[in-house]
C-alpha cells in the first residue's frame, strides 16, 4: 500500500498542492447565510485551482441584470497585480494557510481601499469572503459564505 501512495506522489505531484491547499477546489454560495450591503448576487460559483504563481481564481455570479464571469491568477508577493475586475488593481497576501488578504483600488480614480478577507473554516467545508469597502463618508460591509461541492 505504502507503495502505491509513494509512486502516486511521484507520478502526480499536483496532488500534493491540491491535497495541501484548503482553498482549491469548488464553492457554491449560501444565498441565506450571505449578507450584502446593497444588492448582492443571486448565485455565485467559486473556483480555486494550483497555478504556478499561486491560485488560479475564477468566478460565476448571476445578478438580476444578468450574469457575470470573472478570473483572475492570485499571487502572494504583496505587489499590484490586476485584480478580479480589470478596473482594480489588486495586492493579496496570504498570512496563513486559510486566509488571503485583499487590497483592491480602482485604477481611474482615488475612491480608497476595498479590503477582501478570504477564509476556509478549520473544517474545510466553508470560505467566507468579507467584502469592506468605502462609501461616501462611512464603509461598507458584505459577506459572501459559499460551501465546498464534491
Amino acid at each position: 500500500m505504502r507503495s502505491i501512495r509513494t509512486a502516486a506522489l511521484i507520478f502526480f505531484p499536483w496532488l500534493v498542492a491540491i491535497a495541501a491547499d484548503p482553498f482549491v477546489g469548488t464553492w457554491r454560495m449560501n444565498a441565506e447565510k450571505s449578507k450584502f450591503a446593497g444588492i448582492g448576487p443571486q448565485s455565485m460559483i467559486v473556483h480555486f485551482a494550483p497555478h504556478d504563481e499561486g491560485l488560479q481564481y475564477s468566478e460565476e455570479s448571476s445578478f438580476i441584470s444578468g450574469r457575470r464571469t470573472n478570473t483572475a491568477v492570485f499571487r502572494f508577493d504583496g505587489k499590484e497585480h490586476d485584480g478580479i475586475n480589470p478596473e482594480f488593481l489588486a495586492v493579496r497576501v496570504r498570512p496563513t494557510d486559510t486566509t488571503i488578504e485583499s487590497r483592491l483600488k480602482r485604477k481611474s480614480w482615488d475612491e480608497g481601499t476595498h479590503r477582501l478577507n478570504y477564509t476556509v473554516s478549520s473544517d474545510g467545508r466553508t470560505l467566507t469572503i468579507e467584502i469592506i469597502g468605502p462609501a461616501g463618508p462611512s464603509e461598507f460591509k458584505s459577506t459572501i459564505v459559499l460551501e465546498r461541492q464534491p
